[in-house]
Parts: structure tokens; sequence; C-alpha cells
């Protein structure tokens, strides 16, 4: 597939906004590499609703995860490796995608979780109204997304994924506890089932306090050498060594911040109605967009929606002060996408006065 250039792009003067007309197979792989700290993607859901305006959606099973996959890859190297990435769909596709497309199996990806939004029917699948007789299943009440990051994100290591940046304090517990007469005497030292983990790369981790006394204790009559007592080294100090590697291991993974709302995986917002619809037939809510963005994408980081649609996204990110990148293919949106935000923009930084609404 030969590469079609923007038929159009703005780039807003305060540099926060770029919107961009075209595919994103196209234009995604002309961004910066390894910039971006979030993916938001809205894609079409094979709802057969192309008649609808939604271009790309008479596209079903394994032509939906071709399509799917196509833009993920071109979409994929302007993202950091720490950065992660929310997909919105039907479960059943989405869970294809994953297992059978061939999503999870293109690098490694920390799956976390996925998100329900729970809003009431507009109709039944038939058309009909819930208890009709046509009906062959019940209605969905929900929409989901897939929310992963990128990489391997699990703190409490397993051996195939272990961090060697904790080293230098696994192989001094290691080191103490065979003066003691080998790693295995944890269990007299101890007497509990965590105790292995201070000592082998295999969910490796840091002892409480509580614990180190304890071998410090059992270390007095147990050193091969009396006058070389183990753990000699005090808990204070250990720690203050394992914060600080703590804070090195954190400073190169994805972002995550949950405080602002304290939420679930299952979210509830009512389907955008009326004149807030913009002319799009699915149109996502700017609140649940916002909340994908504050718990994901840092402040001042790069958010990119490549089905930008009618841009909710793209004021979520105004509002919450995050860079945003829009990819469009269907021209009345892009015009519409571009009016709301030059609209958004012109309204100065409108964070603090519409935290409170984002954060319902």
């Amino acid at each position: 597939m030969s590469a079609r250039p923007a038929t159009s792009c703005y780039a807003s003067p305060c540099g926060r906004v770029t919107l961009y007309l075209g595919d994103c197979r196209d234009i995604a792989p002309t961004l910066e590499l390894a910039s971006g700290d979030l993916i938001l993607a809205d894609p079409p859901y094979g709802m057969g609703k192309e008649k609808d305006g939604v271009m790309n959606d008479n596209l079903y099973g394994a032509k939906l995860d071709a399509f799917l996959l196509e833009c993920w890859k071109a979409c994929r190297p302007s993202l950091k490796d720490s950065g992660s990435a929310y997909i919105w769909g039907n479960s059943a596709d989405l869970w294809r995608l994953w297992y059978v497309g061939g999503l999870k199996d293109l690098e490694r990806l920390t799956f976390r979780n996925q998100i329900v939004w729970d809003k009431p029917p507009s109709a039944s699948p038939c058309g009909s109204p819930i208890g009709s007789e046509m009906m062959r299943s019940y209605p969905h009440g929900y929409e989901t997304a897939l929310f992963f990051m990128l990489g391997e994100q699990g703190f409490k290591n397993n051996a195939d994924n272990y961090w060697d940046g904790w080293e230098p304090i696994r192989l001094y517990l290691e080191t103490e506890m065979n003066k003691c007469g080998g790693s295995k005497k944890w269990k007299e030292a101890l007497g509990n089932k965590m105790g292995s983990h201070y000592f082998t790369k295999s969910q490796w981790s840091f002892p409480t306090k509580e614990a180190y006394e304890k071998l410090q204790a059992f270390s007095q009559g147990n050193a091969f050498k009396r006058e070389h007592d183990a753990f000699k080294r005090e808990h204070d100090d250990l720690k203050r060594e394992h914060d600080d590697l703590k804070r090195e291991f954190y400073a190169n993974r994805t972002f995550f911040d949950n405080t602002h709302q304290g939420m679930t995986d299952v979210w509830d917002y009512p389907r955008v109605t009326g004149l807030e619809r913009h002319g799009h037939a699915t149109p996502k809510p700017v609140a649940m967009m916002g909340r994908c963005v504050l718990t994901s994408c840092p402040p001042g980081g790069i958010v990119l929606d490549p089905f930008m649609g009618t841009a909710p996204t793209g004021i979520a990110c105004i509002r919450t002060g995050r860079r945003f990148i829009g990819i469009e293919k269907d021209p009345t949106h892009y015009a519409t996408a571009l009016e709301r935000i030059k609209n958004e923009l012109a309204q100065g930084d409108l964070f603090l006065e519409h935290k409170e609404e984002l954060n319902k």
C-alpha cells in the first residue's frame, strides 16, 4: 500500500493540537517516532453502519481483525515503549483481535482491563423494543475497550521478566543467607511462605522490617563464622537503597494514575444525544474520554487518536492539559472536529473549570 499524505492538516498556534485529514495507515507512519504516551482508538466496530457514515464499518471477522491490525502497526512506532492503549469495540471482536487476530503476539504487551461502558440500550439488535418476541439475544447495555500497556508491567517479577536493577539488594540477601547455611534456611528463620522470594529472581520482593529483623536474629547463632555475623546492614539503610532503585524502576514504566477518581473497570456514562452528537453516528462522551486521558497520559503528554471522529478525545485533552494528535478519514467529521477544537482553544485553558465535570 503506497502512502497517501494528509489532504488537510491543522496545527494549533499554541502547539497543543494537530489534526490530519486522511487514513491513519498513511498518516501515523509520518509522525515522530516514540513520541506519544497514549493511543486512544475508537475504530469501526463491524456493525454495518457505513450507510450511517461510519467508514470501514462493513468489515467483519477476520477482515476486521486484519484492518485493525494494519492500523495498530501503522500507529505503534509513534508510541513510546512505555506507552499504553485503549481500543474500543464489541467484546467478541476485541477478544478475537487479541487472542486470534494476533495483537497480543506482535510484541510483549501487558493486558490490564476490559473496560465496560455501562449505558442504557437504544434499541434491540433487530431494532425492536427490548421485550419484543423477535429478539434472539439480550440487548447490549454496554460497550467495551481493551486497555493494555506496552512491555512487561508486572511488579512482582517472575524469573523471565526480572528487572536486573534489583540485583545488588537480592545478591546481598542471598549472600547473607548463605552465611547462615544456605538460602533454603529461610524456613527456619522466617517460617512463612514468602521467605523464598527474598533470595531468588522468581517473584522477588523486598523484605519487611519485621522479616529482616528475624533474619538478623537468626544469623546471630547460625553464621559460619561468628565474628562475621550476617545481615549486618540495618533495614532502614537497605530500604533507602531499595527506594532509590524503585524510583528508577518506575521512571521507565507506563504512566497510570487512578487517584483522581478511584474508578473500577465499569464506567457509567449516558449516551451522547441530540446536538452533542455533532452529526456522528457513534460518538463517545467527552467526559469518558477525559477519564482515559487523565489516567493513562501524564500532564503535557501526547494522545494519538487514529479515528478522531468529531474529536471528543481532542476536547478532553485540551481540558486536561494534554497534547492531542487526531486523524480522521471522513471530511465531514474532520471539518466538525476542526471547528470544535478551534472553539475550545478559543475559550482558553479550561482544565480547572472542567475538572469536576470529568471526575463525575
